[in-house]
């Protein structure tokens, strides 16, 4: 069942110890101005607890809790609403978190993901108990954000509740808990998901570069001394092998430029759509517009002259789904996969074993970079408001179903045999064909992923995670910055529509003349508004940057 966007779902039972994890990424809980300032009042708080330097906030209720009271937590999040057996899972739940934490529970409450700022907001503003609710980093244009929040005197830093969980404190890395801070305290339970960009490479079908390729090594060594950056060597290793494949017969379909465009875009980080970046490595954080940068314009002649080349389908700016031939063993011989891992330890998700057997033939894939690189954003998380009425119990509630994976389980698959079933290496596997069947499975009610597992056989992908591409990321100077489009957006609006007129025809290789149609593309976007965005951004960065180094 969905919930529709102007009700919410309630549960409450004595042990319905709920849910906290798996939780939907995407909702974000933004709290107004007036609200935080009316929250504070209500809770005896002058102090904005998120400012440098300033005292943490308090809860309305600070008496010491030593587990041994009956406490009922009230947590707030957004979903899609409950389905058939949501109920039964949740009590089941409510069971068996009882030997992790006697004494405890849940009144949760689901809000549909429309109406979720706007319902948190008249909680607080009201001073009604929220002791849990789940915060987002949004999509990096949300004037919502952590930071913000925990200025605003809403949130309660979680420093000294974090030494009563030391189980919770040492699952997450420290690199985790550095991107939850605000002004040097910790205010953000964060999804222990990844921290860093992923992997990208170069897809080809093995069986072509077996036997036309066979300097693929040294492209391989190109990438990896490059670390991602597109170089002309790059592109020449790759215009030899299309053009012995164009002679042998045996082009098939060609270049997927639709994802062979993402390319230059590893270098770069993004503050609006990949269209104002900066470069990764640039400590100083100078803006650049990225349809000017000398690798953008690299991709963009390469590709007119594959399409001049026959390497590309000639009909690509009429096609409706320009991806269509990936996958296909008659389709494209070169694409680009923005999710790419390789690992002996971990030979379940090997890419290049997935996809072939997925595909039906031989893949190989050449990665594009040796280095992870750190997200700008915070992950989504949990955060615990300032009217928290149970502070020590509600982090050691998150502490609960961080570390525990039968509560983990439990809470996204629903209860073994009735909602899922186990493979061979013991992994849940849904019982339910769809999610319109299911009668419960937490990523299809609710759609989000709050928590990783921590058992190697049921989620492989988590340990990669944890033991490799988040520790190995490298830093970038911006860890939670959020641009904030207000001043901006009608520029922004004007600025888009330009760019949706011109950049198919560019990435595509299409345009008759390519850096004619760049050209009127760049003009047009100056006289939407080019030089006052790149203004407004460079000022934010620097403002950021000035208050957080």
């Amino acid at each position: 069942m969905r919930l529709s966007s102007n009700k919410t779902y309630h549960s409450h039972t004595g042990g319905c110890n709920l849910a906290s994890r798996r939780w939907l990424g995407a909702a974000l809980a933004p709290l107004m101005a007036a609200a935080l300032t009316m929250t504070a009042c209500t809770n005896g708080n002058s102090n904005p607890g998120g400012e440098a330097g300033g005292a943490a906030n308090t809860p309305a209720s600070a008496a010491k809790d030593d587990g041994t009271e009956q406490v009922t937590l009230k947590i707030l999040y957004s979903g899609h609403g409950p389905q058939a057996d949501t109920q039964k899972v949740f009590d089941e739940f409510n069971k068996r978190l009882g030997k992790y934490l006697p004494n405890t529970t849940v009144d949760i409450t689901v809000v549909n993901s429309e109406q979720f700022e706007e319902r948190l907001r008249l909680m607080l503003s009201a001073g009604e108990q929220v002791d849990v609710a789940n915060l987002g980093s949004g999509s990096g244009n949300s004037k919502n954000d952590l930071a913000v929040e925990a200025k605003k005197g809403t949130l309660l830093a979680l420093d000294n509740y974090l030494e009563q969980t030391p189980k919770l404190k040492a699952f997450i890395p420290q690199s985790v808990w550095d991107k939850s801070k605000v002004g040097g305290q910790t205010y953000m339970v964060a999804s222990y998901g990844p921290i860093s960009d992923k992997f990208i490479g170069l897809k080809f079908q093995k069986e072509l570069t077996d036997k036309y390729f066979p300097n693929i090594a040294e492209l391989e060594g190109t990438l990896v001394k490059d670390n991602g950056r597109l170089t002309q060597k790059t592109y020449d290793h790759l215009t030899s092998y299309l053009q012995t494949l164009k002679e042998k017969g045996e082009i098939r379909r060609g270049v997927s430029v639709e994802t062979m465009k993402w390319l230059p875009e590893r270098a770069y980080y993004s503050f609006y759509n990949y269209a104002f970046v900066a470069e990764k490595e640039d400590k100083n954080v100078k803006v650049l517009h990225y349809f000017e940068q000398p690798d953008v314009k690299m991709m963009y002649k390469t590709h007119a002259d594959w399409y001049k080349a026959g390497y590309v389908e000639k009909d690509i700016l009429s096609m409706q789904n320009r991806r269509q031939y990936e996958k296909k063993l008659d389709g494209n011989v070169l694409s680009m996969t923005t999710q790419y891992i390789t690992s002996p330890k971990f030979p379940e998700i090997d890419s290049d074993l997935l996809d072939t057997a997925s595909y039906g033939f031989p893949v190989k894939t050449v990665a594009w970079a040796k280095n992870y690189f750190e997200s700008p954003s915070i992950p989504v998380g949990f955060v615990i408001p300032v009217t928290s009425k149970h502070p020590e119990r509600a982090m050691k509630y998150l502490e609960a179903v961080n570390t525990n994976y039968e509560l983990v389980e439990l809470l996204t698959y629903g209860i073994e045999g009735e909602h899922f079933t186990r493979d061979s290496i013991g992994k849940p596997m849904p019982i339910h064909k769809s999610k319109e069947q299911a009668r419960y499975s937490w990523p299809s009610g609710f759609a989000g992923s709050m928590l990783a597992p921590t058992d190697l056989n049921k989620d492989p992908y988590s340990d990669y995670v944890r033991e490799f591409q988040n520790p190995e990321a490298l830093p970038i100077p911006l860890k939670n910055f959020k641009l904030n489009i207000t001043p901006i957006k009608n520029e922004l609006a004007q600025y888009d529509a330009v760019r949706n007129e011109y950049e198919l025809a560019l990435y595509s290789g299409a345009s008759d003349n390519w850096e004619n149609t760049h050209t009127a593309m760049l003009d047009k976007m100056k006289k939407a508004g080019l030089p006052k965005i790149m203004e407004e951004i460079q000022k934010q960065v620097d403002a950021y940057l000035a208050e957080n180094r």
